[in-house]
C-alpha cells in the first residue's frame, strides 16, 4: 500500500490515507481524513449499541431522503451499474443464489398465500406476469411505433363508442396466441388485431389449427 500523508490525500481529493504507522490501538491500517483509523471506526460501528442507534437513524425521514438523493445521483447510478456488471460480482451473486436455501417458515408461507388472495395484489401480480409474457414474446425486429399506433387506435375506437352511447368495447387481440399448449405467437405488429371485447372473450386463446 502506498504511503501518503493526510495533507497530500486532502489535496488530491482522497477520503483515506496510509502512513504505515499504527494508531493508538495498535492497528496498522488506512485512516479516514475526517475521522481516523479505519479499523477503529469499523470496530466502533459493529457494537450492538451503534447498530441500534444506526437502525433508529435509518428510519428517520432525513436518512430516507438522503438515501433517495444518493441513489438518484447519475454518478452513483453509473458506479452501481459498473459494479454489478463486473464478471466477479456476477459470479459471486450467481454462486450465492445457487447455494443459498430458501428458509420460509409456516407463518411466512401463510402470509404470502394471504397476500396474493387479496384482489388488488392478485391483479397486480397477473399484470406483471402479462408484461413479462409480452417482453419475452417481442422480437427485436418488431416495429414499436406501428404497434403503438394500433393500441392508440383501439383507445380512439373505445372513446368513440363511449361518447356515442354504444355498449361495445374493444381489445387488442393476438391472432396467434402466445399463451397456448401448441403454439407461441409473437408480440409484433403482424400478430395483433382490434376486435370487440365480447369477441375476444369468445376467442380466448383459440387457434385455427386446434
Amino acid at each position: 500500500m502506498k504511503i501518503i500523508s493526510r495533507k497530500e490525500a486532502k489535496e488530491n481529493g482522497l477520503t483515506r490515507y496510509f502512513t504505515g504507522k499504527s494508531c493508538k490501538h495498535g492497528h496498522i491500517a488506512e485512516r479516514f481524513i475526517s475521522y481516523g483509523c479505519v479499523e477503529c471506526a469499523y470496530k466502533k460501528l459493529s457494537t450492538p449499541e451503534a447498530k441500534a442507534k444506526r437502525k433508529l437513524y435509518d428510519a428517520t425521514p432525513k436518512a430516507k431522503a438522503g438515501r433517495k438523493l444518493y441513489a438518484n445521483d447519475p454518478v452513483n447510478k453509473l458506479k452501481a451499474q459498473k459494479y454489478y456488471a463486473s464478471p466477479e460480482v456476477k459470479a459471486r451473486r450467481r454462486e450465492k443464489a445457487r447455494t443459498s436455501e430458501c428458509k420460509y417458515t409456516g407463518k411466512t408461507k401463510q402470509y404470502i398465500k394471504d397476500y396474493y388472495n387479496i384482489p388488488v395484489n392478485k391483479a397486480r401480480n397477473e399484470c406483471n406476469s402479462q408484461k413479462n409474457h409480452y417482453k419475452q414474446a417481442s422480437p427485436s425486429w418488431a416495429d414499436v411505433e406501428k404497434m403503438n399506433s394500433i393500441y392508440l387506435e383501439r383507445i380512439w375506437m373505445d372513446n368513440i363508442a363511449k361518447h356515442a352511447g354504444w355498449k361495445v368495447r374493444y381489445n387488442v387481440d393476438h391472432i396467434i396466441p402466445f399463451i397456448h399448449d401448441r403454439v407461441c405467437g409473437l408480440h409484433n405488429e403482424f400478430n395483433i388485431q382490434i376486435i370487440s371485447k365480447y369477441d375476444n372473450k369468445i376467442k380466448s386463446n383459440y387457434f385455427e389449427n386446434n
